[in-house]
């Protein structure tokens, strides 16, 4: 079930990307999405996000995510928006591979969402960080990101199988 929703992209395109994006709640069907809101601690940094009110989260154990208890879910970045002046609260900072772009507040420094490794061309959401309200259900899944491309690999290795392609 961890892989469900890319498993069904991937039969239903029969196309198995060289790197498959990072599942996301995002492939919810239109109708279950719902407009989301959050941001920083000091709510200098607000945005918006279309989502599922019910969403599978990765609580990640690599060195940044645990350092921040951070536990997140992903979307595509046509889902996400920045609200009002917002940008201009932000700073970023990247280690390693500088794949990912982690965000996060100039003042409070409060990381509320931030563009992951596992998939570049989208956003991951500090659950915490969204508004209360429109979150109905939220199931955490652990990804082992002190060993992240063994278990990115598997991740999809596995789903890939399931699709039959």
């Amino acid at each position: 079930m961890y892989c469900l929703h890319i498993c069904l992209l991937i039969a239903a395109t029969r196309f198995i990307p060289e790197k498959p994006p990072f599942p996301t709640s995002a492939f919810m069907m239109e109708s279950d999405m719902v407009m989301h809101y959050g941001g920083c601690h000091c709510r200098r940094v607000r945005w918006r996000v279309q989502a599922p009110s019910s969403v599978v989260a990765l609580n990640c154990n690599c060195s940044i995510c645990s350092m921040r208890s951070s536990i997140q879910f992903g979307v595509p970045s046509e889902k996400f928006e920045l609200l009002g002046d917002s940008k201009e609260f932000l700073t970023t900072y990247t280690f390693g591979t500088h794949t990912a772009k982690h965000t996060f507040c100039k003042f409070c420094g409060i990381t509320s969402f931030y563009v992951p490794r596992s998939n570049p061309d989208g956003f991951s959401i500090t659950v915490s960080c969204v508004d209360p309200g429109t979150l109905t259900h939220v199931e955490i899944k652990h990804f082992d990101g002190q060993n992240w491309e063994r278990s990115y690999n598997q991740t999809f290795a596995s789903c890939s199988q399931g699709a039959g392609s």
